[in-house]
């Protein structure tokens, strides 16, 4: 599939994933096909918002009244509960609202640091029934749950990021949602927002694309539904409520504003401020239809960083005379993050995205996740008490 997005989108700057590489073709499609295939479904039937007052699981988790471990245990993790605890954080103005009014949208908390926002919520019955009672097609073991949907920073924060949503069903039956948006920007302050069209078994999904050869796209301006891959893609007639692929058919928003912690506020930069790095890629070059993968190495000088309890983040330039679509090798192994006393937490990088400027100048930011597995829990650390860090078997001391 990655193969017919390149075909779509000469020319694209790094990215992680194939939802980025949709998201750069649809950026690119100014001139969309959008006369037929608008998606109405049925109108908004509730509405909640919390301007004055905050729910009762946020109200709780902002005064330490609420375990950390227990809204976000499943994706964290930490020995010290009080460490984790500094990073719990208030959500303001909740607002939310269903297509069906016999479910609803409850917050469970927010955590985080200024360039970190995590949040837990789930889509519950009113009547206090299990979703699961009411869900056509069941993922099958070892699968997960996905919307097709977007997350969004939807006031002044002007910065690159990078988001997560993970979906699976709790022990009460309900869908539980995981959220982490990481930002090179300040994310105190910002409002958050996500929006998705139903709930889906992610391999069946992924199965009903490839046998109609189309991708599922969120679009509050172009439709949102199943596109060819065409150029610009087109919007088909296939139906985003099938039965044979819809887990649970809801269209949901969520937004709120995010206050970070002022415990969580802490942070490091790399001291060596001509620092530099080696990165190994395959960059990709696109002739026609056809394209060629060719590794190279690239030396890179850091020109920022910011190192927190729970991620650390580097941004790093290099000049390049050809342009080309670049996938980083993230999975590089012996990083870690070194405390005072020489221990060592492993760490790997986790991802990158980045852009180009006009004199052939490329930046790229690399997300670092405390834990050996790219696909790991995120890890918290306390950040006062880290000397240096080594990336790409390269050692630095913070500062």
């Amino acid at each position: 599939m990655k193969k017919q997005y390149i075909s779509l989108y000469k020319k694209i700057t790094p990215l992680k994933s194939d939802e980025e590489l949709l998201d750069s073709i649809f950026r690119k499609a100014e001139n969309m096909n959008t006369s037929k295939n608008i998606r109405f479904k049925k109108p908004i039937a509730a509405i909640c918002a919390a301007a004055a007052a905050l729910s009762l699981g946020i109200t709780a988790a902002a005064t330490g009244f609420i375990n950390f471990s227990e809204i976000f245990g499943g994706h964290i993790n930490s020995e010290d509960e009080t460490l984790a605890n500094s990073l719990l954080s208030q959500a303001e103005n909740i607002k939310w609202s269903v297509s069906d009014d016999n479910y609803e949208i409850k917050m469970n908390g927010t955590a985080g640091t200024n360039n970190c926002v995590i949040a837990s919520f789930e889509i519950v019955r009113k009547d206090g029934k299990p979703v699961s009672d009411f869900i056509v097609n069941m993922p099958k073991d070892g699968d997960s749950i996905k919307t097709v949907g977007h997350e969004d920073l939807v006031n002044a924060v002007w910065g690159s990021y990078s988001s997560e949503l993970d979906i699976n069903i709790n022990d009460e039956g309900n869908l539980d949602i995981y959220s982490c948006i990481k930002c090179d920007d300040n994310l105190n302050g910002a409002t958050i927002s996500y929006g998705g069209c139903n709930f889906y078994p992610t391999m069946l999904l992924k199965e009903f694309e490839e046998k109609n050869n189309v991708f599922a796209h969120y679009g509050s301006d172009t439709g949102t539904g199943f596109y060819t891959f065409e150029n610009p893609p087109v919007l088909t007639d296939l139906s985003m409520d099938s039965k044979e692929i819809v887990t649970l058919e809801l269209d949901w928003n969520l937004e709120f504003t995010y206050k970070a912690n002022e415990l969580a506020a802490v942070e490091k930069k790399i001291a060596d401020k001509n620092a530099s790095i080696e990165m190994e890629t395959e960059n990709v070059y696109a002739y026609g239809d056809n394209y060629e993968i060719i590794p190279t190495v690239y030396t890179m000088k850091i020109t920022d960083s910011c190192f927190t309890q729970i991620n650390g983040q580097i941004t790093a330039q290099y000049s390049e005379a050809e342009y080309c679509s670049m996938f980083p090798k993230v999975n590089y192994s012996n990083t870690a993050v070194i405390m005072n006393d020489g221990t060592e937490i492993p760490a790997v990088i986790h991802s990158s995205f980045g852009t180009s400027y006009s004199d052939n100048i490329y930046e790229t930011i690399f997300e670092i996740k405390y834990n050996s597995d790219a696909y790991g829990n995120l890890t918290v650390i306390d950040i006062n008490n880290v000397k240096g860090v080594r990336i790409f078997d390269k050692y630095f001391e913070l500062e």
